[in-house]
């Protein structure tokens, strides 16, 4: 933030005696044009001080209205420093105690309230929310006996740079697609405001490695 300066008032030069006249003398204070009032001085000191204070704002990722699909960026946001950015359809592919994981955005649905109450046990959104859904692909080539959901966390960021937690349910969501536990095909679900936009990222943290999250643009 900006730092705010006190301004100090210009010390008026000092009449010499007999070289000016009452009335000169009471204006004299203001005649150099290098001189400004107190008051002139302060209310520059509290422009640069304001203007000082928008930029901060326009470039704070925190600040951006959360129904705007305009103005985020991972790369120059310090929360997502060191992260790898894939494009659509890009895989994430990463190893954890000699276990290699590969996961894919399958599907996404934005609106998917019906959805989570038709096919799953999660309770109905919260007043003024929905449910975005992302359908992911994960899996293994490795026998693994640790479920996905042990495995990874998801969070979905959306276009304005807000972040929300996976919300979990006992069936219909993320689950084992074959019987080695390699393969696993399902959805992940997230409670967003009502009003937010289509787009954003799902962040993958696969627990355990020591490296960065992945940042995967949806579409």
């Amino acid at each position: 933030m900006p730092g705010s300066n006190q301004a100090q008032r210009p010390a008026g030069r000092q009449p010499q005696s007999g070289a000016q006249t009452g009335e000169e003398n009471t204006y004299g204070h203001y005649r150099d044009c290098g001189i400004l009032p107190w008051w002139a001085w302060s209310a520059i000191g509290a422009t640069v001080i304001a203007c000082g204070a928008l930029v901060f704002i326009a470039a704070s990722p925190s600040s951006l209205d959360p129904t705007s699909s305009e103005g985020f960026d991972p790369a120059f946001h310090d929360k997502y420093e060191g992260m790898a950015v894939l494009g659509p359809g890009a895989e994430f592919s990463e190893t954890v105690d000699d276990v290699p994981w590969d996961v894919s955005i399958a599907e996404v649905n934005w609106h998917a309230t019906e959805q989570v109450a038709s096919e799953t046990s999660m309770s109905s959104p919260a007043n003024g929310m929905r449910y975005v859904g992302v359908r992911i692909d994960a899996g293994t080539n490795y026998l693994n006996s640790t479920p996905v959901e042990e495995a990874f966390l998801f969070y979905y960021i959306t276009p304005a740079g807000q972040e929300y937690t996976e919300h979990y349910c006992g069936w219909g969501c993320l689950e084992s697609a074959s019987t080695s536990a390699t393969e696993f095909d399902g959805w992940v679900y997230f409670e967003v405001p009502a009003e937010i936009p289509e787009g954003g990222y799902l962040r993958v943290n696969l627990l355990y490695s020591g490296e960065n999250d992945t940042l995967m643009e949806m579409q």
